[in-house]
């Protein structure tokens, strides 16, 4: 028979450690994350996992904002609109006057 005791989660790898949500919100504040809105102009750093690992300022709009993740709304090269789940960490308030990239489109290789 299981235990009463709470048990260690492994969730992707990474121990939980039976921590709970709010436990896990607490800590993300303690880090000291921006907090955004939605609708507000963001840029986010993009790093493609294949090479050429360069980064990318990405210009991007909040839509929702969770407790660990945000998701923003962007145009790719071809101006296609894209949603994509990101890290808070990875946002930043877009600067007036600032000129960034556009999401860079994936090309089809015939």
């Amino acid at each position: 028979m299981p235990s009463e005791e709470p048990m260690n989660h492994i969730v992707g790898g990474r121990g939980t450690g039976g921590c709970s949500r709010q436990a896990r919100e607490r800590r993300l504040r303690s880090v000291g994350v921006t907090l955004f809105e939605p609708g507000q102009p963001v840029v986010w750093t993009y790093r493609p996992q294949v090479p050429p690992h360069q980064i990318y300022l990405v210009e991007a709009e909040v839509v929702h904002v969770g407790p660990l993740r945000a998701r923003i709304r962007l145009r790719d090269a071809e101006g296609n609109i894209l949603l994509r789940w990101v890290k808070p960490e990875r946002l930043r308030p877009k600067q007036a006057n600032e000129t960034l990239l556009l999401y860079p489109a994936q090309r089809m290789s015939r």
